[in-house]
């Protein structure tokens, strides 16, 4: 039972997300965009929901979304899970960069950002569980040591780019590069 309830809410959560008119997506997408873009929104929000009402009514809409129901209800809802924390660790360290841009923020302010994003990326699940050594073997690690190991690895990773972006582009390249 406790399975169905965060299966169905994760569905509700991740489809209320869509970026169009009667969802709370929208509010969100809204205030990313540019003010005439939504001006352009605001006039049209009521033309825009009727379109999501055809949708929803003819089925495409469940065409969209069915594939996110069909890896909630197969029981890899823990993938859904993961990825929730792997971009709620990445919201928290955009929003610290934003306010270190805005207000410059003391150092130890900043790690703590950082290890709040680490740990929670790490409580949801995305761990560092075995470090390979390449064409040997796989050294095990405890739930205690990958915990730490993660969290640090974390931290100091975004602190060697945060060093690195001196130069227009070059963060973003050896990020593309590494990843």
């Amino acid at each position: 039972l406790l399975q169905i309830t965060v299966a169905v809410n994760i569905g509700l959560g991740v489809f209320n997300l869509i970026p169009l008119p009667p969802l709370d997506g929208e509010k969100i997408f809204r205030n990313i965009l540019p003010y005439k873009a939504q001006t352009w929104l605001d006039r049209n929000s009521q033309t825009l929901s009727m379109i999501f009402m055809v949708l929803w009514i003819t089925g495409f809409l469940g065409t969209v979304v069915s594939p996110v129901i069909n890896v909630v209800q197969s029981g890899m809802y823990w993938i859904v899970i993961k990825l929730i924390g792997l971009f709620l660790g990445i919201l928290t360290i955009t929003i610290v960069g934003i306010i270190d841009d805005t207000k410059d923020l003391k150092p130890l302010l900043k790690l703590i950002g950082q290890v709040i994003a680490a740990v929670i990326v790490v409580a949801l699940g995305i761990k560092i569980e075995h470090i390979t050594i390449p064409f040997l073997y796989q050294i095990g690690l405890n739930e205690v040591f990958s915990t730490i190991l993660t969290i640090v690895w974390i931290v100091g990773i975004t602190n060697a780019i945060n060093l690195i972006d001196g130069l227009d582009g070059l963060s973003g390249g050896i990020s593309s590069i590494f990843f």
